[in-house]
């Protein structure tokens, strides 16, 4: 932002009003779900608000998914965590008649992907070895996506105007 300066301090010899700069405060951080995620404090606060909503089963997922990516792999505990996050969020592989109980909300097209590639390929009959043909983490790469592009579109909007944040 540019000012003249027309105070009477200018009423020196050079009468000719000379502009003062000041400097905007920087804007406040960009607070979208990839913020949320990378700040902890953050993220345990919109956790919370997420439960006041009844809605922490996304954010949920995506933390079981970022701890599945740091598993080494090939492992038997990469695999174990993968059919975990299936039976947990999308439907257990064990009996497909039951809800997941904790299901996110995921079109049929991305739902379907992770489960028929564990079914078809006996995924869910083999813990100990990986034998898809996608990396465990890489299998619900699409899910965690959206997900994280629902909680940017809905939930975030929200929880920047609560008075948790």
């Amino acid at each position: 932002m540019i000012n003249s300066n027309n105070s009477a301090s200018a009423s020196n010899e050079n009468s000719a009003s000379s502009p003062t700069i000041e400097i905007a405060p920087p804007p406040p951080p960009v607070c979208d779900i990839s913020f949320i995620l990378a700040h902890d404090e953050t993220k345990l606060v919109f956790q919370t608000f997420l439960g006041f909503e009844f809605n922490t089963e996304p954010l949920e997922f995506i933390n079981e998914v970022e701890k599945l990516e740091k598993l080494p792999f090939p492992s038997s505990e990469a695999v174990k965590k993968a059919l975990s996050i299936c039976n947990t969020f999308f439907v257990p592989l064990y009996n497909m008649t039951m809800s997941a109980p904790k299901e996110i909300n995921v079109n049929s097209e991305v739902r379907n992907q992770v489960v028929d590639t564990l079914l078809n390929n006996n995924q869910h009959l083999n813990e100990n070895e990986w034998v898809t043909t996608s990396t465990p983490a890489k299998l619900f790469e699409t899910a965690k996506d959206r997900i994280k592009f629902d909680l940017n579109q809905e939930s975030v909007p929200r929880f920047l105007k609560s008075k948790l944040y």
